[in-house]
């Protein structure tokens, strides 16, 4: 009998169950479970994969997060993940040996279903993990830590890894995709283990009732810098390794040194839509980006208190990535805190924006402002998110009537999910270029 699985909405409130089967058909939105085990060893963190069995219905063959499983309806997820870690790899765990990492939301769209998922991560470290494979693995294969980080934050085609046989390359496109997990609800713990290539400092603070972090460069010792604030900083922080392994030899020379302030949102689809619209699933948006600018006063005011950043509009910026770009769009339109925005593979395609930046004026005419969009992210079954190339080129032609301050539109190679790190670090140097004759 095919096992059932609850459903939830957009606000994660269960709506009911359905069959596994009826809710990949759907792209109805369940929970899942998964286990990422890293083995600390004297040269350093190794990341282990499990090969799935080439039978499985889904990506078989593919490279995997260690455990992974649905939660039936009636399990809670802790037993769900330990029940899913004895089957799949042997290892007998006790609750306490786990530790939870945090939730991740997944959307992912193939010919045969739609996946929509809540992920509820966890981490059990072990040097020597005696692993027992069950039907569904073929091996496991372990990476060491930079070898991961080439592959999800530098876009590495092929990591170096060993399995059974010995050391191999592994192609990264036999990986099963969790885009952004890696960076967001992994690396910032494993960060705080070393074991990577740069020491970031990150002050963390909270202001009007959202968490933030702030990163400070060195030059900030001795003087007031700029400061671009960060929409989606959850997503961003686990990226910041690769970016400011760039970005910080140049701040002082080529470029202004900068600040960099992450603002983490409640939700991603409320803080930063604009207005109520339908998802492609047909739950609602929640349309609470006004809110969420009007409480980035009060983030603004905290920052500037504790840290040593100019603080004058001209020596701000907003940037931000997917819907967080467009809400810095929106922040034209709605706000005079910031000289500079840039929106990086922003959600343009958002229902009726265009008509919205047609029928009112940004605020500020003198702001720069930054576009970017990747050359494939047009291809997408939802009709809204296929007219993003169009969108956006529309979107950069109205800013340019409508502004007196540049306005650049820049296309990169790839999909929405490519070379994240490469795009916000186009985007930090373009808006780096407008404080230059500040260093």
């Amino acid at each position: 009998m095919e096992e059932n699985l609850i459903v939830y909405d957009e606000q994660l409130r269960p709506v009911g169950a359905e069959s596994r089967e009826r809710v990949h058909r759907l792209g109805l939105l369940h929970k899942v479970v998964q286990c990422w085990v890293v083995s600390p060893r004297p040269e350093g963190l190794w990341i282990w994969y499990q090969k799935r069995a080439q039978d499985k219905p889904s990506f078989p063959s593919y490279f995997d997060t260690a455990s992974a499983g649905h939660v039936p309806a009636g399990e809670e997820p802790l037993t769900a993940v330990l029940r899913e870690i004895q089957e799949e790899i042997g290892l007998n765990l006790e609750p306490e040996q786990l530790t939870y990492l945090g939730r991740w939301r997944e959307a992912m769209d193939y010919d045969s279903f739609r996946d929509r998922e809540i992920a509820e991560v966890y981490l059990y470290l072990d040097p020597e993990p005696a692993f027992s494979l069950g039907p569904e693995v073929g091996e496991m294969i372990r990476v060491p830590l930079a070898e991961v980080v080439k592959k999800e934050i530098e876009g590495a085609k092929r990591i170096r890894a060993v399995g059974e046989k010995g050391e191999f390359w592994a192609e990264s496109d036999r990986f099963c995709p969790h885009w952004g997990e890696f960076e967001a609800v992994l690396l910032p713990v494993l960060r705080k283990r070393g074991g990577l290539w740069m020491n970031i400092e990150l002050q963390r603070f909270e202001a009007a009732e959202f968490q933030c972090w702030a990163w400070l460069p060195p030059q900030a010792q001795e003087k007031s810098v700029p400061a671009v604030y960060c929409n989606g900083g959850d997503s961003l922080e686990g990226r910041l390794e690769y970016v400011l392994r760039e970005l910080r030899p140049q701040m002082g020379k080529e470029l202004p040194s900068v600040a960099l302030i992450g603002v983490i949102p409640h939700c991603w689809e409320d803080d930063f839509s604009p207005w109520l619209a339908p998802t492609r699933q047909g739950l609602p948006y929640g349309g609470k980006c006004d809110q969420y600018l009007q409480t980035m006063a009060q983030i603004i005011r905290e920052a500037e208190k504790r840290f040593p950043l100019m603080a004058q509009r001209k020596y701000r910026a907003m940037a931000g990535y997917s819907m967080a770009g467009l809400a810095s769009i929106y922040a034209l339109y709605r706000t005079e805190w910031f000289g500079q925005v840039a929106s990086i593979s922003g959600s343009l395609w958002f229902q009726d924006w265009q008509q919205y930046m047609d029928q009112n004026r940004p605020m500020a005419a003198d702001t720069r402002v930054y576009l970017s969009l990747g050359t494939k992210e047009s291809k997408n079954r939802h009709p809204l998110m296929a007219q993003i190339g169009d969108k956006t080129r529309q979107a950069a032609q109205t800013l340019q009537q409508q502004l007196k301050g540049e306005v650049t539109l820049e296309w990169n190679p790839g999909s929405h999910f490519h070379d994240i790190p490469q795009r916000w670090l186009k985007a930090l140097r373009w808006l780096g270029q407008g404080w230059k004759g500040e260093k």
